[in-house]
């Protein structure tokens, strides 16, 4: 072989090896300048779906329907608790003291306006019916010598003067027994009342206690034999058919709430129920602790459900929109933090679509996006959907 053609073979050997090597370096620094496979990440996929056979979908009772478009209420929510009605509550007192003799009533027992609760025994009430009596009598007496008098006087057998001192009397006896008439009553007693405790030569001191309004006994602060003093509150009772929502809202939102507007109220104790009510009443002073402002609202409580003390969440529409695409709020589920609603892509097949959420109504919520406007979305039984969803990702896992 000739010298120059072996050094052309050696000179091209080695640049053959220079090349390879080269190009293995190039390939190692390409391979190390990725990131290495993660051996938990999956490998792509296409959409993710639920597939149910037509039993599985009875079973669960799912349903589907268009998007829908509908105006969206505007609606504020708060936050309150449940209230008498304090125009059809009494809290009663009796307007002499005593000791307690009879309780008539108990702890929700339905009364009617009028009826006795309980009965105290008074000597003060027993001193006032002597002395009406006394009254009462004397005036007996003056009545019948001024009418005696106004005959004499007709006959010429009487002086004036005498006939005016006798009517002076008359008239002064009279006053006496129509104060203690009134005090008898200013002490709650009725006509009949002091009839039948001055209806014998006894006077009976027992002062019956009387409910001004019908209703329920919802407190009791008396036994038998207690001593009671006036004006202390023995009994509640109250008529629990309309009770008060008593909430607060931010100064700021105060200009979208009017009288009259209604409320749906829900209670954390009554799953599942929710009461109807009218906002009737919008404080004027706002707190300066917290920038809010009391609003009340009437509700009704017909079953008598709602009970005095009760945390409640209200949601007040203060307004109707323009018609936007909606869907039903049992329609949308929580996977992961984010609002989803399944879409029905083929009979039997259900795919999860994100979307983002808009006005929320009282039973329908917006879609801002996520969704095509002719989607069928499952709007009964998603929470069968979300699990089967679940449980497949899980077992994609292992």
């Amino acid at each position: 072989m000739s010298p120059i053609i072996g050094r052309f073979h050696f000179r091209a050997s080695t640049h053959a090896r220079s090349l390879a090597a080269a190009g293995l370096l190039l390939s190692v620094a390409c391979r190390s300048s990725a990131p290495p496979p993660d051996p938990g990440q999956k490998k792509p996929q296409g959409p993710v779906r639920v597939e149910l056979t037509p039993a599985a979908i009875a079973a669960a009772g799912i349903k589907s329907e268009r998007v829908m478009l509908l105006p969206v209420d505007e609606a504020l929510s708060l936050s309150g608790t449940i209230g008498y009605d304090e125009n059809q509550v009494a809290r009663i007192a009796p307007r002499i003291g005593g000791r307690v003799t009879r309780i008539l009533a108990d702890f929700g027992e339905s009364v009617r306006s009028g009826q006795v609760l309980a009965e105290i025994d008074s000597p003060e009430l027993g001193q006032a019916l002597a002395d009406w009596r006394k009254s009462r009598s004397v005036f007996t007496v003056r009545q019948r010598d001024f009418e005696r008098a106004q005959r004499l006087l007709e006959g010429k057998a009487i002086a004036q003067g005498e006939f005016l001192s006798r009517e002076g009397e008359f008239l002064i006896a009279k006053a006496e027994m129509e104060s203690n008439d009134s005090h008898l009553h200013l002490l709650g007693l009725s006509h009949e009342d002091v009839a039948r405790l001055t209806g014998n030569e006894e006077i009976h001191s027992t002062f019956p206690l009387r409910s001004p309004i019908a209703g329920k006994v919802v407190d009791r602060q008396i036994n038998p034999g207690e001593v009671v003093e006036p004006s202390k509150p023995l009994f509640t009772v109250g008529d629990l058919t309309n009770l008060w929502l008593l909430a607060r809202v931010y100064e700021k939102d105060l200009r979208r709430l009017r009288v009259g507007q209604g409320v749906d109220v829900l209670c954390d104790a009554l799953p599942g129920e929710s009461f109807v009510g009218k906002v009737d009443d919008i404080g004027d002073q706002v707190d300066q602790d917290s920038r809010t402002i009391r609003v009340r609202a009437l509700l009704k409580n017909p079953d008598g459900k709602l009970k005095p003390g009760m945390f409640a969440q209200a949601r007040v529409v203060v307004g109707t929109d323009t018609p936007a695409p909606v869907v039903r709020a049992s329609a949308i589920q929580e996977i992961d933090g984010i609002p989803t609603v399944f879409v029905e892509v083929a009979p039997g097949a259900f795919e999860p679509r994100r979307i983002e959420r808009g006005r929320v109504g009282k039973t329908v919520v917006e879609i801002v996006s996520g969704l095509d406007p002719k989607s069928l979305v499952v709007w009964q039984g998603s929470l069968t959907l979300k699990a089967e969803l679940l449980k497949s990702e899980l077992g994609g896992d292992d």
